[in-house]
């Protein structure tokens, strides 16, 4: 069982990363953006929308980590719920950063 739970952790790895990088694209482009003779950065809903994505980003990093220790570990024998859980929880946080532009 346990090549099951790194399989689903890794998964959750490459979500982790990918949030990461997409939070860094669209930074770049609220920076260079502008509407309105404004930034994008400026206004109140990019700024929010960044916010739930750092959230995001902060949430499903510690979730990784956690299930990682806890795969690692020889205490916990079977980690295939907690994995699942985190699997998809990242496809959630995924779809909000990705998919979601008003989420709120």
């Amino acid at each position: 069982m346990r090549c099951c739970n790194r399989k689903i952790y890794n998964y959750q790895f490459f979500v982790s990363g990918g949030i990461k990088k997409i939070i860094e694209a669209a930074s770049e482009h609220a920076i260079n953006r502008k509407q309105f003779g404004r930034p994008l950065k400026d206004f109140g809903l990019i700024q929010d929308k960044f916010a739930r994505m750092a959230i995001n980003a902060y949430a499903m990093e510690s979730m990784t980590y956690m299930t990682a220790g806890m795969i690692d570990s020889d205490e916990y024998e079977d980690c295939a719920v907690e994995a699942a859980i985190v699997k998809v929880s990242a496809s959630a946080s995924c779809n909000e950063c990705l998919l979601n532009p008003n989420a709120g």
